[in-house]
Order: C-alpha cells, then structure tokens, then sequence
C-alpha cells in the first residue's frame, strides 16, 4: 500500500514540473451525457477518401504533413449529422532547425473503407471514438455495415 501511494504521489509530482504544453489525450466519453434527448449529434460512418494535402502545414518549429478523410454517415444514431463530414489529421511530422521539445498533433489514424462512430460537437468539430470506445450497444449496429 504504502508503496502504491509513493509511486502515485511521485507521478503527481512528476505532473506538476512537466511543461504547460505537454500532450494529454482526449478524456474517455461520458455516455450518460453523450446519450440524451437534447444530446450531440451521432453517427455511424465509413471513411470514403484519405488523401494527403498537397501543402504541408508550418509553425516557426514543425512542418506537419496533413490528410483529409471523408467519412460518409450510413446511419444517424442521434441528432441531424451531416450527409459527409471530413476531418484533417497530421500524417507525419518533423520538426525545423533544432528544435527539441515535445510534439503534439492528432494524428490521422483512419483509413478508407473503416466504420466509425462519430460524434458532431455543438462547435461543428468532428470526433471519432476508438473502437475500444464505443459502447456494446453500437457494435452490433457498426458490424452489421462489414
């Protein structure tokens, strides 16, 4: 036990020192806040296109390389989605001059002909659940478009 509380008391520590800019993942979804009458938008979707920008992106410290995928919704599961939605990912980075620090993109981590479970946020912004996400209701509905 007592070890236990010094390695989490260490990792709080660690968390404190670590800069304002590191990487922290989207939280996992809430359902119960995700799934109600005046709830987001969701959809089942396929991923129709991934096609690499011709320009990449730059900041005064990375060139990130970026794709668009175009991901068709089959099926609304909440809400009024959208026919198509597409959502621009980087698809590789490198870092310019010497910089050193910590690197933070969304990596695309779509490819065509994969079924998603997307979710339109009130902003208009896309999000894709992982298929570790997505609650055992939805599988059944997901699978049923292979």
């Amino acid at each position: 036990m007592k070890t236990g509380a010094l390695i989490i008391a260490f990792a709080i520590a660690a968390l404190g020192t670590a800069p304002a800019a590191a990487c922290i993942p989207e939280p996992p979804p809430h359902w119960p806040s995700i799934l109600r009458a005046d709830g987001p938008t969701l959809f089942i979707g396929r991923v129709t296109t991934v096609e690499t920008l011709p320009e990449p992106r730059r900041t005064t410290t990375l060139e990130i390389t970026e794709s668009r995928a175009v991901i068709e919704r089959l099926e609304a599961i909440q809400g009024q989605p959208k026919p198509t939605y597409a959502l621009t990912a980087a698809e590789s980075v490198r870092r310019l001059g010497d910089y050193a620090g910590m690197v933070c993109v969304d990596f695309q981590r779509v490819k065509v002909g994969d079924l998603v479970l997307g979710m339109e946020a009130p902003n208009g912004a896309l999000r894709l659940f992982e298929p570790h996400q997505v609650p055992p209701e939805f599988t059944s509905r997901i699978e049923a478009y292979r």
